[in-house]
C-alpha cells in the first residue's frame, strides 16, 4: 500500500531531524567524525532512531534518542558496559558498545552480523530448527546470570498491565480467548499469592529477532530494555513470540508454544515446582495479553494467533486443575 503524500511528507520531515540532531552532535563531538551515516532502519517519532552508519570504517548500528533526557541513553550505555566483558567472547554474545555521547543521547554499538534467529528458524529445515533452541535458552541464562534475586511475588502488577493492553485488542475472536485466559491468570494469581519468584537484570526484549544467528554463535541486539524483572517474561517473550506465528520447531506444543523449547528455559534455569506451574505459565499468559494484534496483520497470522491462544488456555486450565 503506498504512502499518502501527507505521510510523505511527514516521513521526510522526521529524517531531516534526525539528519540535523546528527550534524550538530557531529560538530561538537570529534569521535563522531569518522562516522558516516547509511540507512534510518527504524524511527519511533518523538522517542528514538536506529540508524545504520560505519564508525572509523567499521560497520556500526547508533541508537539516537530523540527525547532531551539525557538518562535515557546514559543507562542503556550502563548497562551493555556492564554485560559486555561477560559476553564479548564465546558462542553467546552481546554487540561491542563503541561509543556513547551523552551530550547528544546517542551511543554507537558494532552492527551484529548473521540472521535473526526467527528468520533462520523459518528458512531451516524442519528436523534441523530444534537444535537451536537450547542455545537460546543458555544465551539469556548468561545475560541474567550473577543477578538473581529471590523477591516477593509482584504478579498482581503485571496482570493489571496485561489486562490494560487487553482492551486494546481489535479482534473479537482474539478477545474471547483473552477473557478466558484472564479468568484462568487471576485463579493462578489467587494462588500465587504471599510467593516469592527470582528476578534477575534481563534483557528486556528477548525475542527471536533479537538474536543474530552466525556460525554457531548467537549475538543479542536492542538490550534497551534490560532492567531488573521476574527472570520468566523473557523466558515468555521467546516462547509467545514464535507460538503466535506458529512457529514450532520441535513440532510438539505445551501451553502453546514449542514443548521442547520451554523444557529447555526449565531445565537450563533450573525451575522449580512452583515456578514451573505458577510462575512461567503465569508471565505466557501476561505476555499473551501484552502484544496486542492489530488490524494491519494478515489474517494468516491472526489463525496461527487463535490456534496459540485455545491451546494456552486448554492447557491453562489443566494446570489449574487439581
Amino acid at each position: 500500500m503506498s504512502k499518502a503524500p501527507q505521510e510523505i511528507a511527514d516521513d521526510i520531515e522526521r529524517i531531516l531531524q534526525v539528519t540535523e540532531r546528527f550534524n550538530a552532535a557531529q560538530a561538537a563531538d570529534p569521535v563522531l567524525e569518522t562516522v558516516e551515516i547509511q540507512e534510518i532502519l527504524r524511527l519511533v517519532t518523538g522517542k528514538r532512531s536506529i540508524i545504520a552508519c560505519s564508525m572509523g570504517g567499521r560497520p556500526a548500528v547508533m541508537r539516537m534518542f530523540l527525547e532531551d533526557d539525557p538518562a535515557l541513553s546514559q543507562r542503556e550505555w550502563n548497562e551493555l558496559e556492564r554485560i559486555w566483558p561477560v559476553m564479548a567472547q564465546g558462542p553467546y554474545r552481546v554487540v561491542e558498545p563503541l561509543h556513547h555521547s551523552p551530550t547528544h543521547n546517542l551511543m554507537i554499538v558494532a552492527r551484529a552480523e548473521g540472521t535473526p534467529l526467527l528468520e533462520q528458524l523459518w528458512q531451516s529445515d524442519k528436523a534441523d530448527r530444534a537444535r537451536y533452541l537450547e542455545p537460546a535458552a543458555r544465551w539469556l541464562r548468561l545475560y541474567t546470570g550473577g543477578t538473581e534475586e529471590w523477591r516477593g511475588a509482584r504478579h498482581r502488577r503485571w496482570l493489571a498491565k496485561a489486562e490494560r493492553a487487553a482492551d486494546r485488542q481489535a479482534f473479537d475472536e482474539l478477545r474471547l480467548f483473552e477473557a478466558e485466559i484472564i479468568a484462568l491468570l487471576h485463579q493462578m494469581a489467587d494462588r500465587m499469592d504471599g510467593a516469592e519468584w527470582r528476578t534477575a537484570v534481563s534483557h528486556g526484549d528477548f525475542h527471536p529477532n533479537n538474536l543474530m544467528a552466525q556460525k554457531g554463535n548467537l549475538v543479542g541486539i536492542d538490550t534497551g530494555g534490560s532492567a531488573r524483572m521476574p527472570i520468566y517474561k523473557d523466558m515468555a517473550r521467546f516462547l509467545v513470540h514464535m507460538g503466535r506465528r506458529g512457529m514450532l520447531p520441535s513440532g510438539k506444543a505445551r501451553l502453546g508454544v514449542d514443548a521442547i523449547g520451554l523444557a529447555n528455559m526449565e531445565e537450563i534455569f533450573g525451575l522449580n515446582a512452583f515456578e514451573r506451574r505458577f510462575a512461567l505459565p503465569f508471565m505466557m499468559g501476561c505476555e499473551v495479553l501484552l502484544r496486542v494484534e492489530t488490524r494491519a496483520l494478515s489474517s494468516s497470522r491472526i489463525r496461527r494467533a487463535e490456534a496459540m491462544y485455545a491451546a494456552f488456555r486448554d492447557d491453562l486450565e489443566s494446570l489449574l486443575t487439581p
